[in-house]
């Protein structure tokens, strides 16, 4: 049985505007492969953003471009430590959305 069929559907028609309009974000923001790449790196743990540059191969403006919209977003959250800035997954919502997603779509947990 597939994870989509043992979900209650239903609920999903009881959510209001804003939560959608929310909802919608969230997916937009993970939507771009370079942004679903820098939350898999985070997914690992926190990280500065010069770690993400070396990570992706990104320039430094396209990863905190990038960031900013996951943050905007709720996926991600920042912290400054001392003379950099941190950031890291907003909760374990993020990792079970990816989990699901990814077994439902290619049958297995990477």
């Amino acid at each position: 049985m597939k994870i989509y069929n043992r979900m209650n559907l239903k609920s999903l028609k009881v959510l209001g505007n804003k939560q959608l309009e929310e909802l919608a974000e969230i997916f937009k923001a993970l939507g771009e492969p370079n942004r679903l790449k820098i939350v898999m790196y985070l997914l690992e743990g926190e990280r500065y953003v010069t770690e993400l540059v070396k990570l992706t191969g990104s320039t430094q403006p396209v990863v905190s471009h990038h960031l900013k919209i996951l943050c905007d977003a709720g996926v991600i959250e920042s912290i400054r430590k001392g003379r950099h800035k941190y950031f890291s997954i907003t909760g374990d919502w993020v990792k079970e959305l990816l989990r699901c997603v990814i077994k439902v779509r290619f049958g297995e947990i990477y």
